[in-house]
């Protein structure tokens, strides 16, 4: 388990009393047929009151962490465009000239980095899952193991790299020491050079729907303000926010400081104290909903499938605690994935052949972003009587 977390890393504010989410597993460590259970980890939220920072505390290690995701991934059509939009829209805003090195944090199996390396960037994928590395490696995208953070600065300054772009994706979430990012962050980023983040937004987390925002995979929920006092502490400022990156996270661009100006204070989040407080009970009263929608759909004479089998949809059910009892299977369009189990709750994931025009089924979808799909690329099992939820809704 990692160390309890006391004081928040950007304003130095004691974080306020740990409320309790469940016991939850790591989403993306799914299981073969004959493995034996998920380790589970008792999740509670806590809350900073001087920035709006969450913490999400009593998860695994980051070593743990990185053997539950250290397995090739298969990518799908959507995976790809969401790749490629954000390699475009970072070239839209952020000028690259051939020779530049573009540094990518996190970032698999190098696949957002490739649009970089087709207009002559050099690119380094700085990521400790060592199979997914390997996948950028064989690509021509140069691997560093060790995470920003935790002596990645001293692995790319070894290797004379100094960067003019970084794509930081969602690493300040992941990080054990944020602090430290920026830290090795104004090391390795050369005067004018930029870092793009996308990162899980604490007020997004805390009203709106938990259920994908509480992977125990993260450590860090940010408001830009929390983000905007670690950046100054290293000579850098938060130069541009964007709400519209993803549902339930925010983006940022880091630059060099053009000046030095006032080191704002901290103003008090005392409605993140609030919302914390709040959100065993908000998590209760959404269990509730969702078994009195499943008791009523089975009730009715139709089964249940699940629908994707990402870290969100496996935190959801783990959250909503549907079980092998209630849920037949979850369907995925991953081949990787299918064969395997969902940790938690022990379901069996297969391939939507499962499930055929006319069955008495109810399709689940796991994340909202789902629907759009499932209703064009199999328009047949709608139009063919089976119905079609979101365990949001």
């Amino acid at each position: 388990m990692r160390p309890e977390v006391n004081e928040c890393p950007a304003c130095g504010t004691e974080l306020g009393e740990p409320t309790r989410v469940g016991w939850l597993p790591l989403p993306r460590g799914l299981l073969e047929p004959v493995a034996g259970p998920a380790r589970r980890w008792d999740v509670r939220v806590a809350g900073c009151g001087g920035c709006g920072s969450v913490a999400i505390v009593g998860g695994p290690t980051p070593e743990e962490v990185v053997a539950s995701v250290d397995r090739p991934t298969s990518r799908t059509a959507a995976s790809v465009a969401r790749a490629a939009r954000e390699a475009t829209s970072v070239l839209a805003n952020i000028p690259v000239a051939r020779g530049d090195t573009v540094l990518g944090l996190g970032a698999g199996d190098g696949l957002v980095l490739r649009p970089f390396q087709q207009v002559g960037c050099e690119v380094v994928n700085v990521e400790p899952a060592a199979a997914r590395r390997a996948v950028g490696e064989a690509a021509g995208i140069a691997g560093i193991s060790r995470p920003f953070g935790a002596g990645a600065a001293g692995q790319l300054d070894a290797l004379s790299i100094r960067t003019s772009l970084v794509l930081g994706r969602t690493v300040l979430g992941h990080a054990v020491d944020p602090d430290a990012v920026f830290g090795e962050l104004s090391q390795v980023l050369v005067r004018d050079g930029r870092a793009v983040f996308t990162l899980p937004d604490a007020d997004a987390g805390l009203a709106l729907s938990p259920i994908g925002l509480l992977n125990p995979e993260w450590r860090w929920l940010w408001t830009p303000h929390a983000l905007s006092l670690m950046a100054l502490r290293h000579g850098m400022v938060v130069e541009h926010v964007d709400g519209t990156a993803a549902p339930g996270s925010w983006s940022c661009t880091v630059a060099w400081a053009r000046q030095d100006g006032p080191f704002p204070l901290a103003r008090p989040y005392t409605n993140v104290l609030a919302s914390v407080a709040g959100l065993e009970h908000r998590v209760a009263s959404w269990r509730r909903t969702i078994e009195r929608h499943v008791e009523r759909t089975i009730e009715s004479g139709r089964w249940i499938v699940a629908v994707g089998a990402g870290a969100t949809g496996v935190t959801a059910l783990n959250l909503a605690e549907l079980d092998a009892d209630r849920v037949e299977a979850i369907i995925d369009v991953n081949p990787l994935k299918q064969g395997l189990r969902a940790p938690g709750v022990d379901l069996p994931i297969t391939g939507v052949d499962m499930v055929h025009p006319g069955d008495p089924a109810e399709l689940l979808a796991l994340v909202p972003e789902l629907v759009p799909e499932l209703r064009t690329q199999h328009a047949e099992l709608i139009t063919g009587g089976m119905r079609l939820h979101t365990i949001a809704s």
